[in-house]
């Protein structure tokens, strides 16, 4: 017969040093975006059947929605991508009719991009697929913890990008 051996919450028993109070939260805080990460992914999985765009498309269609004229620069900044991967966006969303760019007449570096009528078209099934269904979760929270969560993901995102530009230019990322 088998005994039930009760696992003790400090990891003791697994074999594994038990897990300090810090590196519980770091791990917890590692598994909650993980799987906002996966209900995201799923909600988006929605909009691309619907309209055949991957997330990157359908994000920078909504942020040139929101920013008309906006620069490859600025766009891909917004994003968090990397220019020349903008750019492989922007080339698709071209080729589908959905944006245009234009150069500047004064600088011809410059590229301002605005959506076409197609995309605009489109523009309210992108922004009522994951966009609503996360907003109607937000309206069901107090201000408090509104302002909390936005703090959070303020600095959440502050480190990131630190840690994104450090590692992106081939140095260690601090502890």
């Amino acid at each position: 017969m088998r005994s039930i051996i009760p696992i003790a919450s400090d990891g003791s028993d697994s074999g594994h040093p038990p897990e300090h109070p810090r590196e519980r939260l770091i791990n917890d805080i590692f598994d909650r975006l993980h799987s906002l990460s996966n209900v995201t992914d799923e909600l988006e999985r929605g909009t691309q059947t619907l309209t055949g765009l991957n997330k990157n498309q359908v994000l920078a269609i909504k942020v040139v929605s929101r920013l008309p004229s906006v620069s490859v620069s600025t766009l891909a900044r917004s994003m968090n991508l990397k220019p020349a991967s903008m750019v492989r966006i922007l080339d698709r969303l071209e080729e589908q009719g959905l944006i245009v760019r234009t150069r500047s007449n004064t600088d011809r570096r410059v590229v301002k991009i605005n959506v076409t009528e197609k995309a605009a078209a489109i523009e309210p099934i992108l922004r009522n697929s994951t966009h609503e269904s996360l907003k109607h979760c937000l309206e069901a929270t107090d201000d408090r913890d509104l302002s909390d969560i936005l703090g959070s993901l303020r600095k959440l995102s502050f480190l990131l990008d630190a840690a994104y530009v450090d590692t992106s230019r081939g140095r260690e990322v601090p502890r």
